[in-house]
């Protein structure tokens, strides 16, 4: 029975497309703190530092969601209307 699961879970992945486009969304750590104040201080800033550290590849729109929030969901739009 787990096999065949397996098997399942396996053949219904290798038929999910790739995504069109992966948005990121960037914020500086004091800004993640900030934010989410109620949260474990040390897991914020290590999220937010690894995101902004990673290398992205291309197909990725990357966001300083630092900004306000029209500002942020107007780059967002924007990479979405692109990608179609």
């Amino acid at each position: 029975m787990a096999r065949s699961l397996l098997m399942f879970e396996q053949r219904a992945h290798a038929r999910i497309p790739p995504p069109d486009l992966v948005v990121v969304l960037q914020v500086a750590p004091e800004v993640a703190r900030a934010r989410r104040p109620d949260a474990d201080t040390d897991v914020i800033e290590a999220r937010a530092r690894e995101i902004l550290d990673a290398r992205w590849d291309a197909g990725v729109l990357v966001v300083d969601a630092s900004r306000p929030r029209e500002h942020v969901l107007g780059d967002v739009a924007s990479g979405v209307w692109e990608t179609l």
